[in-house]
């Protein structure tokens, strides 16, 4: 069989069945004008309505960032009564080699003040908890956001830490670790 004579027969179906998948079941064919997204139009997200923010934390959160708040101010505290010890300790070393008993003392008294700052950072990590917390809720469209009434109280604590950590590390430096 001659495949050009079968082609030629063919030809017009297949014409006629590709033509028929390009119309609508009206019979219009689709527009060919460019669609919104093929444009160098920008693409708006759609509107999502602000979630409302809480004037006050409710009864549970409250304690809950009391009891964070009080945890930390007894770490700072903490921190704050070893500070000098550790501070004269570190003068002592300066001088001293390393082992010897003056840089021994000093080490462990900056191994105590470190002590004393984890218990801070612990008091960070449960308000960044009730944060996460309170932002699961938030995209779940869940109450009033609380979280611009907790974060203050984040940056307060993380401050604190940030000095901690800057004492420590001056210190360390004196002692030559």
């Amino acid at each position: 069989m001659d495949y050009a004579k079968l082609w030629l027969i063919c030809a017009p179906f297949l014409a006629a069945a590709l033509l028929c998948g390009c119309s609508t079941p009206e019979g219009q064919f689709p527009s060919l004008a460019q669609r919104p997204f093929e444009q160098n139009a920008i693409v708006a997200a759609p509107a999502v309505p602000p979630t409302p923010i809480a004037s006050d934390l409710p009864e549970a959160t409250r304690i809950q960032l009391s009891a964070i708040q009080r945890q930390h101010a007894a770490a700072a505290k903490a921190f704050a009564a070893l500070l000098p010890a550790a501070r004269s300790a570190a003068q002592a070393a300066v001088s001293a080699m390393i082992g010897s008993e003056p840089w021994v003392h000093a080490e462990l008294m900056l191994s105590r003040l470190d002590k004393s700052r984890s218990d801070s950072i612990a008091t960070l990590a449960q308000i960044d908890d009730l944060i996460i917390a309170q932002s699961d809720s938030d995209s779940k469209g869940i109450g009033p956001s609380m979280g611009p009434l907790l974060q203050p109280v984040q940056a307060e604590i993380a401050s604190d830490i940030e000095q901690q950590n800057q004492e420590i590390s001056r210190l360390s430096d004196i002692i030559g670790r």
